[in-house]
């Protein structure tokens, strides 16, 4: 059975007339450019208008990786650039309380739509973000030398440190950490 798509609600931006935001995380704009009917060549004003048109967002990258969505909005004489997942958050659910963070339910954080976004904390979006894999840990990381497989045998082997890193190619202090779960502490 196909799902039924839910309906597309609309709310304005606070503080910036002429804007609008749309639950599927779409930004819209009623201003457009007016030319100045003086005689005199060039000239244009902005005037905020009846057509709604849809803005195209900038894909933020950040060391390498896109990252997420943003848009560059007008109002009082100057621009701002807001988070898309921020403004459809505080046109739907409300300004954000202290210390509270855009979490993405489904760990995309180019899905801007009203039921992927929850105001939480900064724990709850890290601990979101490793279950959904987006940080490069144990054997994703690029610099890892042991498989988890590895990092459980060294946890349960018998020997000194010295012995159980000669054996794996590695150095005491790794064995050491490993042993202690201050590295790779997520292997069980």
């Amino acid at each position: 059975m196909a799902s039924k798509t839910q309906p597309v609600e609309y709310r304005g931006i606070a503080g910036f007339p002429g804007y609008r935001v749309g639950s599927d995380g779409s930004v819209w704009s009623s201003w457009f450019r007016k030319p100045l009917m003086n005689g005199k060549r060039g000239g244009s004003v902005s005037v905020s208008g009846g057509r709604w048109r849809r803005l195209t967002p900038t894909l933020e990258k950040r060391q390498g990786r896109t990252r997420h969505y943003h848009i560059m909005l007008k109002g009082h004489g100057r621009c701002r650039s807001f988070y898309i997942h921020s403004l459809v958050l505080r046109a739907f659910v409300g300004d954000r309380a202290a210390r509270q963070e855009c979490r993405h339910v489904d760990g995309v954080p180019k899905n801007n739509r009203l039921q992927n976004l929850i105001w939480g904390t900064r724990k709850q979006n890290v601990a979101d973000q490793f279950a959904h894999g987006a940080f490069a840990v144990g054997i994703r990381h690029g610099n890892a030398k042991l498989t988890d497989r590895q990092v459980r045998m060294i946890r349960v082997a018998k020997g000194t440190q010295e012995e159980i890193a000669e054996r794996f190619g590695i150095v005491r202090q790794t064995v050491s950490a490993i042993r202690l779960k201050r590295a790779r502490k997520f292997v069980k």
